[in-house]
């Protein structure tokens, strides 16, 4: 298991987080999902290593080893990205997510864009709070959480002890997730080392009970605080047609919102499976600077 690190805020919260790949190498921040931990891309330490990425994977409040600060906003939590990219003398760097972890990636290109060489958004959520256009195409579930977070909020609690449980038993976390794995997932899942990391990722992601985790996800079913249309870099998006968990509607979508977007259709992919893709897709759009007008096409 990689080493942890330990960032104290200057609000006195603790950040914990791991780092992957070369240490001088280029600064990536990469965010998680919803739930998720420092711990989803621990396997890729040797690619990113190779293809000289420093990649920094922080745990959000109430999530791994970092600190549960009670209420706080999708902004709140970009400016301690800021705070930590700061400590660890980063002018520049650029950012990275998965699924839920986009939200994040949003809200820290949105408060600094001039820090930013580029964003990577791989199968990733979108503003579904605030946009009926992209309501329509959620999966029922994700829709009753969407109907919780605004109005019964204690209720993510009850699901997320669910979560909790199932993450257990790597035979319950198949169960309950098997309505939202495209063929391409289960794949991925039926090699006992990813469903053993994907376990580990979720149980130390609720490691200190479930109320980081909730408060975590609920943010994502609320309006962010910022129009995607105010966002000024570019964005690189990478999503699968077979998605079950973010549908490839979330990524046309914000292609079309977005200024300067670049999005990659990635045909058959899902979801879970691109974790393992992450590193080698940001070394791509570094070797390549014109990808962007080649993806876009």
């Amino acid at each position: 298991m990689s080493k942890v690190h330990y960032h104290k805020l200057r609000s006195g919260q603790r950040v914990a987080y791991a780092r992957y790949g070369a240490p001088s190498g280029h600064p990536v921040f990469y965010f998680h999902g919803s739930p998720g931990s420092r711990l989803e891309l621990r396997n890729c330490d040797e690619e990113a290593r190779v293809s000289g990425l420093q990649i920094v994977s922080m745990d959000r409040p109430g999530m791994g080893q970092s600190n549960f600060c009670g209420a706080y906003t999708l902004l709140d939590y970009a400016r301690d990205v800021l705070e930590v990219a700061d400590a660890l003398g980063f002018g520049t760097f650029s950012i990275s997510s998965l699924s839920g972890g986009a939200a994040t990636l949003y809200s820290v290109a949105y408060i600094a864009p001039d820090r930013i060489q580029f964003a990577i958004d791989v199968a990733g959520w979108a503003p579904v709070g605030e946009h009926t256009a992209l309501k329509s195409s959620m999966a029922p579930l994700d829709k009753a959480y969407r109907w919780i977070a605004q109005h019964t909020p204690w209720l993510f609690g009850v699901s997320f002890r669910l979560i909790k449980w199932a993450a257990t038993s790597p035979t319950w976390l198949m169960r309950l997730l098997s309505t939202s794995l495209s063929e391409a997932d289960r794949t991925w899942l039926s090699t006992s080392d990813n469903l053993q990391r994907f376990q580990e990722s979720l149980l130390e992601a609720l490691n200190q009970g479930v109320a980081g985790g909730a408060a975590d996800a609920r943010l994502r079913y609320l309006p962010w605080g910022f129009d995607l249309a105010d966002i000024a870099i570019q964005v690189h998006i990478f999503h699968g047609t077979d998605d079950l968990f973010a549908p490839h509607s979330y990524a046309l979508w914000k292609r079309d919102r977005l200024p300067q977007a670049y999005l990659m259709t990635l045909p058959s992919a899902g979801h879970l499976e691109l974790m393992d893709r992450v590193p080698g897709l940001i070394a791509k759009v570094i070797s390549d600077p014109k990808l962007g007008k080649e993806i876009s096409s």
